[in-house]
Order: structure tokens, then C-alpha cells, then sequence
């Protein structure tokens, strides 16, 4: 479990925004903030085993979706952040308040940063495709929905690693792998031996 996530995850979607807003002069649209959020999520996890905020993934066509985010918002909308249309459907995310940075250590906010800066000036399908190539975990889900004829379906933390670690010695473990298999079993999941 992550300590306050739902207000740390709050305080990321204010964050994406102010950073989008402040990169490319306009409020970033959901999309952009669903697959940023992504992003954030899978690279803190490849780096450090274990995701930033934590969210649960359903990969799409285009990209990936933040399961209850996207479903039921968790409360947070109206106190972190607001959903505006911005015409054909679409949504803009705007922050309403200012981000709390005491929630996130300086290499998530570096990854916050650097995804800004890639995308928030580049054209929207940029940070789809740069995710559906970075993100192992993307491309099983969506092969595995494609299969069943299902537009979306969840996203694995494991498809990220090797399944070569659940096989391994703890000695031959790297610094994320072994921190990866901790989380796991803190979730009640059962390391797989091969």
C-alpha cells in the first residue's frame, strides 16, 4: 500500500497539469494525463520495484487508462483537479489546487519533469506511441484483449520484469527486482518459483 495514495495521486494529476500548462501554454487533455500518469507509474516501478502511485491499468487503443481514475475518480475530482470540455467529446484536466510536492521524492518529481518536457508541446500521439513501445506491460494486456475481442483489460506490474525473478536466488536479484517481489508480497501475491 502506498502511504496517503489518494492523495498522493490527487496531487499528480494537479502536478501533470500545472507542469503541462506551464510547458505548453493549455491544459493537457485526459488522455494526455491518463497516459502521463502511466508513465509515471512503470518507470518508478522499472527503476526503484515498486509504482509511484500504485493505479490499476486497463490498456486501450490508446494507451493506457487508470482503472479508478477513469471509473469513479476516486472522490478526488472537484478537490485536486476538474474535468472541463474542451469540445468533439474531449476533456482538459484543470488543477484546483496547488500541488503538494512534499508527496513525491525528487526522482518521481524528475520523471514528472522529463515526461513534461517530452510531451507536453508534442503532437498528442507522440505519447502514445512512445508508451505502447516503452511499456512491456501495454503490449500484453493489448495482445490479450485483442485475442478476446475486448476493447480493454488489465495491465500486470509483473509483465515489466523478467519472469526469469521469480525463478532466481535473492543474490542474483537486482536492487528493483528485490524490491519488486516485496511488493508483491505485500499485496498478498505469492512469489512464483520456476
Amino acid at each position: 500500500m502506498i502511504p496517503f495514495q489518494k492523495e498522493k495521486i490527487g496531487n499528480a494529476v494537479a502536478l501533470f497539469a500545472r507542469a503541462h500548462a506551464r510547458r505548453s501554454g493549455s491544459c493537457p487533455r485526459q488522455t494526455w494525463l491518463y497516459n502521463a500518469l502511466a508513465l509515471l507509474d512503470f518507470r518508478f516501478l522499472k527503476r526503484y520495484g515498486v509504482p509511484s502511485l500504485g493505479l490499476e491499468y486497463d490498456a486501450v487503443e490508446m494507451g493506457a487508462v487508470p482503472v479508478d481514475l477513469y471509473d469513479e475518480r476516486f472522490g478526488l475530482e472537484g478537490v485536486y483537479f476538474r474535468f472541463v470540455p474542451a469540445g468533439a467529446g474531449c476533456l482538459e484536466v484543470r488543477e484546483n489546487v496547488e500541488p503538494d510536492l512534499d508527496y513525491f521524492s525528487d526522482a518521481e518529481l524528475d520523471i514528472v519533469e522529463d515526461i513534461a518536457a517530452t510531451y507536453a508541446d508534442a503532437p498528442p500521439d507522440k505519447l502514445i506511441d512512445d508508451l505502447r513501445r516503452e511499456l512491456r506491460a501495454w503490449r500484453v494486456a493489448r495482445e490479450q484483449a485483442v485475442e478476446a475481442g475486448k476493447k480493454r483489460i488489465a495491465m500486470d506490474f509483473r509483465d515489466e520484469f523478467d519472469p526469469a525473478i521469480f525463478g532466481k536466488k535473492e543474490s542474483q536479484l537486482s536492487p528493483a527486482e528485490a524490491r519488486f517481489l516485496c511488493y508483491l508480497d505485500t499485496r498478498g501475491c505469492r512469489r512464483l518459483t520456476a
